[in-house]
Order: structure tokens, then sequence, then C-alpha cells
């Protein structure tokens, strides 16, 4: 930009300049030089023409006046943006759990009964409030219950197609919970938005890829527990798969782990867990995150009280699928890379129903350690008795009369000879007795902390 001192002596030169000049120079249209009588533009007409005929870009800036070279500034360093720190996560160690009970029985927000939609099957978060689905044995729907994190009722939603609904999760990228159906809908999941509790689409997954080491029957037996990853955008699911145990002739569950891709719904991977030996029937419900994968295993004979089993899912395997290098993971995998079979750590809860339903909030410090708040709920299954009068037959003397008795023998036969004796008769009184009535079903809320 040229400085108004700059403009002032140009103008002065160039008006000397056209002043004393002997033959006429044209600057333009607004000056002329009349060569008989030698006129002159005004002053201040010249000095502008000069300023609008000279490109900006032809004036020699400033301090080039005085012969000095111009310099070029100095471009600005873009900052570079920080690494994004990687997760750190706390290693798990087995041991015994405390629970708090939240004092919240779930039936009582859609139904009294006992026979309505009172089994808390699956359950989710997205990390503000916490999503239980009942469901009803009777006609394998369901409905959805909305809670704050402390178990108070925000919304019961309307009756849903679930087909049971083996387990729930929530997809924050777009923003549904996702359920798990059943039986012939073993394929299914239903997206239900959060809001109105409603299914909005229905989608089967799929598997297009033929992945080394899968038997047939995982493919043909769908999934069940269901756990959504942000980072991978995937959605990993407990397989169907079974085996039969060995000595029994009775199928136990394997608790291995289909990898879905959240958008096209397509398996992309198989991970083998190696836990279903030692710890049999997982029923249905799951949860996971970018490290672990947690399932909640409901008492059995031998196990008296409900356990989570953490795994570490070794979910750097799917960095290529990530980074958009493969469509799907060839090799199935294990939780177990040293095929021990055994989890990362145990975790023994301090009750005994059948428990259904788990998920956890996270937090991240500055140093980047995730905290996971966790929560489960127990689907109880009381048998009540009631009392009931009934009459009871029973026998009382009435009277003697004659009746031939055995005497003696004679030659080897018995004689015989007459005898009085009592005649009975039946009676009845009215007892109290007790019987089954039906079966009480509650649902709890327990807060487990941070594990």
């Amino acid at each position: 930009m040229i400085s108004e001192f700059s403009k002032k002596i140009y103008a002065v030169v160039l008006s000397a300049a056209l002043i004393f000049s002997v033959s006429a120079g044209s600057f333009g249209t607004a000056y002329a030089l009349d060569e008989a009588e030698g006129q002159q533009t005004e002053e201040t007409e010249a000095a502008a023409e000069a300023e609008s005929v000279a490109p900006q870009d032809e004036l020699t800036p400033a301090d080039d006046i005085t012969g000095a070279a111009a310099e070029e500034p100095e471009a600005e360093e873009t900052p570079e943006t920080p690494a994004e720190k990687p997760l750190l996560f706390k290693k798990y160690k087995s041991r015994k759990v405390p629970a708090r009970d939240l004092g919240v029985n779930l039936k009582t927000y859609v139904e009294k009964g006992n026979d309505g939609y009172v089994v808390a099957q699956g359950a989710a978060t997205d990390g503000t409030y916490a999503y239980f689905l009942m469901v009803c044995t009777e006609n394998q729907k369901g409905r959805v219950v909305k809670t704050t994190l402390d178990g108070k009722l925000v919304k019961a939603g309307p009756v849903i197609e679930t087909h049971h609904g083996n387990d729930m999760t929530y997809n924050s990228r777009i923003n549904k919970l996702v359920i798990v159906g059943c039986d012939e809908w073993r394929h299914e999941l239903s997206f239900v938005d959060p809001e109105e509790l409603t299914i909005s689409y229905k989608k089967n997954v799929s598997y297009p890829f033929a992945i080394e080491g899968v038997p047939q029957e995982a493919y043909d037996n769908g999934i069940a527990g269901i756990a959504y990853i942000p980072k991978y955008n995937v959605y990993l699911a407990r397989s169907r798969g079974y085996i039969e145990k060995v000595g029994t002739g009775t199928d136990q569950t394997i608790h291995n782990i289909w990898v879905f891709d959240a958008d096209s719904l397509t398996a992309i991977a198989h991970i083998d867990t190696e836990v279903f030996d030692k710890y049999p029937d997982v029923w249905q419900s799951m949860d996971a995150d970018e490290k672990y994968v947690y399932y909640l295993l409901s008492p059995i004979k031998d196990r008296p009280s409900n356990i989570i089993l953490c795994l570490d899912w070794n979910s750097e395997n799917l960095e290529p699928v990530l980074k958009g290098e493969k469509t799907h993971i060839r090799q199935v995998w294990s939780c177990n890379d040293n095929g021990s079979g055994e989890p990362d750590a145990v975790m023994t809860l301090p009750f005994n129903m059948e428990s259904e339903g788990i998920f956890h909030t996270a937090s991240v410090d500055e140093e980047g350690k995730v905290s996971s708040h966790f929560y489960v709920s127990e689907y109880q299954r009381v048998q009540v008795y009631k009392t009931i009068k009934k009459k009871v037959p029973y026998k009382v003397k009435w009277k003697k009369v004659k009746k031939k008795v055995k005497w003696k023998k004679v030659k080897g036969k018995w004689k015989y000879k007459t005898k009085k004796v009592w005649k009975y008769k039946t009676k009845y009184k009215t007892v109290k007795q007790k019987v089954k009535d039906y079966k009480q079903r509650d649902d709890s809320i327990y807060d487990l902390g941070v594990l």
C-alpha cells in the first residue's frame, strides 16, 4: 500500500513534468496538454489522474524509494494438531464386586401384575439415560422403559414387536437403540427411537464373507447378545453356536463373537473366546468397549452367583478394516492369545437371580485413563404360595357287626368262628393347605460402581 506522503511527492513531480514538457504526453483521458497555448489542467486533476493511471503493482513501495530491497513476509506456521492420546484401560483383576440395589422394581413402570411385560431382557445406556427391554413371555413382544441412571422413570414406551428380544445396545452414531431378535428372527435387528421408544425400522445381519474356521452352524444359528463399539463402528454379537457337552448329551452354549459392520450389517470378523468349557450358559446379556467384552452369566448348579467375564477381544486386529485396507478379516482370532480359555478377570456379584442386562458409562481423565461404571438388571422369579381350605376324608368307628374270622386249623384246614368287629364310615373335615399360587416376577437394578 502506498503512503500518503509518497502520493504527494509523485503528484508534484508529475505536475512539473507536464508544465515544462515540450511535447504532449498522454496520461489517460483525464489529462491533455494544449501545444498552442501550453495550457495545463489543474494540479489537483493531475494528481488524481496520476494515482488512477499507475497500477499499484507497478508503484514502488515506500521502503523501495530509498533503495532498500522488499522483504517477503514470513508465512505463519500452522500449529500441528496434537496426536490423539490412546485410551488407557484398566487391567481388571478377579474379585467379588459389591452392589447397591437402587430400590427399583421395573415391572411397576409397565404393569403391576405378574403376567405382563415384566421380564427384563436387555439393557443399554446413552450415557445420560438407561433403557430396559421388558418382555411378555406370553406374546414375546416388549416395551422399552427409559429411566435415569439412578432408576427414576422417564418414559415407558408402547408395545413393540421385539420377538422376545435377547439383548439391547445403543448406537451413538445414528442415535438408535438396537434390539436382537430370537428364534426365526435370530438374524434380525430392530432399531428403536430413544425418544419415542418405537421401532423406526428393522434389518437383518448378513454373512457375505467366508471366514476360515467358522462352522456352518454359526452362520445358521444367528446371534443373541449385542454391543456397539463407536471407535470401529461395529457391533459385537454373541454367536448362537452350540456344542454337545461331553458326557451329558445336552447342548452347551459357545461364547464366540461375530463382528458386524454397523452400516452394512455384514459380518466382517469372528472371534473365539475359548471359555465355554469352564464357564457354560452365558444366557443373553453382554456389553463391550474398544478393549473388553463383558459377558454376564447367570447362576447354575456349580456356580451359585452371577458373574461377569472380562475378555480382551484383541480389537487391534480390526485396524486393517478401520483403515480401509480390508473389507473383512479372513482368519478367526481369539480373545485368549495363549489358548488357555481363561478370561482376563472374573467378577463375582452378590446376588443369584437371573441377570439379563448389563451396561456401563465411561469417563476419561486428562491422561487418557478410562473409568467404567457398571449397572446390572436382575430378573427374579419367586414361587408364591397361598393357603386354602380343603375337605379331606377320614374314617371313624360306626358300629359293630358280626363277621367270620379265622379261628384254628384242623387237619390243615382253617375253622372259622363268628365275631363282632367294628364297621367304619367315612367323614370329612376341613383343613388348611399351602399350594402353589403363581410366580412373582420382579426386576431390580444394581449399581456396581467403577470396576
